[in-house]
């Protein structure tokens, strides 16, 4: 099996070495400067208008730059502290996982929070939400956190992240949101790991 942790550190944004090293699986950061690192193979990427659009991409349709049995994204602030075979296998259960969301269970609260924080284009937010109020997308359906993303590759996998990104891509970078939607509109099977216990492990 082909197994591939990947990043993605554009622009200023900080790489970490990994302190715990998982030899049989690839260590792959795209980015568009020139950095060194003695675990991830850098794969550059020069030819984007929107660097946070560009990360979602990459981040989302990897099926466009990867091809890996076994994928797992983590953003680039978080460290790689354990045995990804290990905690692959417990948390794993279906073709994808991610994180439970502890604070908010609702894509049209965390809407309101991104608009109220400045974060992402509120333009393109209300446009969203409209759309998916008009489309009768219901409150609290639940929402993901997306920090770190382990799918296996599999053809159903394949469509729901090409209709996730296609959202992104219309709307707000903001791939949380959009997330949810794709799940109520286009559900498949997946699981989520706890966030505090996981967050902690992997921003340490």
């Amino acid at each position: 099996m082909k197994k591939v942790v990947y990043t993605i550190a554009l622009g200023d944004y900080k790489l970490r070495e990994p302190t715990y090293i998982n030899k049989d699986w690839e260590h792959i950061c795209f980015t568009d400067r020139n950095r060194r690192s003695n675990i991830w193979s850098m794969v550059y990427i020069d030819e984007f208008n929107n660097s946070r659009k560009k990360a979602r991409e990459i981040k989302i349709r990897c099926d466009k730059y990867l091809d890996f049995d076994l994928l797992f994204y983590i953003d680039a602030r978080f460290n790689i502290p354990c045995n990804l075979d290990k905690f692959v296998k417990k948390h794993l259960k279906y073709d994808l996982c991610l994180f439970s969301n502890h604070k908010r269970d609702c894509a049209y609260l965390e809407a309101k929070f991104c608009i109220e924080k400045g974060v992402g284009n509120k333009k393109d937010i209300i446009n969203q939400i409209k759309f998916y109020e008009k489309d009768g997308f219901p409150k609290s359906f639940g929402k993901y956190a997306t920090g770190i993303l382990i799918r296996r590759n599999t053809p159903e996998l394949l469509n729901f992240m090409k209709l996730w990104y296609d959202q992104v891509d219309k709307y707000s970078n903001r791939d949380q949101i959009s997330f949810s939607y794709i799940m109520w509109k286009n559900p498949i099977k997946f699981n989520t790991m706890p966030f505090k216990e996981t967050y902690r492990r992997f921003i340490q």
